[in-house]
């Protein structure tokens, strides 16, 4: 079925109209960020790149820098390799009511992580664990894990079982087996899980806050900043944030596909 011309131009004035509604708020960070106006706000005062230089001025951005990066690595590390065990469990030991447990496993990320940053900050004071880089390294594994079981699963259960069996027949042993021939295999899948994972760690900032104590991550430092006022340095800073991520996703969705290199 033919669309007439005007439904033509009515459909396409609606899609640039969607993409501009989602996307101005992100264009309006970028323009801040360039713009010599000290005010976070338009008219449009002439190109700089000043914002950007003022970042390592910024008192504790480094420290909540590191932070993040430390928590991101080890939340993705520990989160990969359980999603990649877990995958492969599900898959050699079929049984009844896999479906509900693995309902269970990704309710994490179907439940509102304000409500999980509350649940974990009392649970945390119960058990005696300390805030800061533990306490958030345990809070966001508990939804970056079923993260990871999600993307890697369909990879690991479309590997063939003759290749276990053919693995067997030549005396390789169950350990051989999977770190030889299971793991390279899924290996697209396991990379872009820790790109996913390492991006949401990054990113969240919930229950960062309400878990940090006085080792807060970078979207908390963010977060902070701004409750005395939005400054230019502060979309310099939301700018780099949103390039890593964005790229780590983009390189991620490659990998999973298998385009390697990941810009072809």
């Amino acid at each position: 079925m033919r669309l007439g011309r005007r439904a033509r131009w009515g459909l396409g004035a609606f899609l640039v109209a969607f993409v501009g509604f989602l996307y101005a708020p992100i264009a309006m960070v970028l323009v801040s960020s360039v713009n010599v106006n000290r005010l976070t706000a338009l008219p449009w005062r002439g190109f700089t790149t000043q914002w950007f230089e003022k970042i390592l001025s910024e008192p504790g951005l480094l420290d909540a820098l590191r932070n993040s990066l430390i928590v991101a690595t080890t939340v993705a590390t520990t989160s990969t390799v359980l999603g990649f065990l877990g995958a492969y469990a599900l898959r050699r030991r079929a049984f009844r009511g896999q479906a509900l447990l693995l309902a269970i496993m990704a309710s994490p990320l179907a439940v509102p992580w304000v409500l999980l940053g509350l649940g974990f900050i009392l649970f945390f004071n119960t058990v005696g664990v300390p805030q800061g880089i533990v306490a958030i390294w345990i809070a966001h594994t508990t939804f970056a894990a079923p993260l990871a079981l999600m993307a890697i699963r369909p990879r690991v259960n479309a590997l063939a079982v003759s290749l276990e069996e053919a693995a067997a027949d030549l005396g390789a042993s169950s350990r051989q087996t999977l770190l030889e021939v299971i793991v390279p295999l899924a290996a697209p899948a396991i990379v872009a899980a820790f790109l996913l994972t390492f991006t949401l760690s990054f990113d969240e900032f919930i229950m960062a806050w309400f878990v940090s104590g006085f080792e807060i991550t970078l979207p908390v430092r963010i977060w902070t900043a701004l409750r005395s006022g939005i400054t230019p340095s502060i979309s310099a800073i939301s700018v780099i944030v949103l390039a890593v991520s964005i790229t780590l996703v983009i390189v991620a969705t490659r990998v999973n596909r298998g385009r390697l290199p990941f810009w072809s």
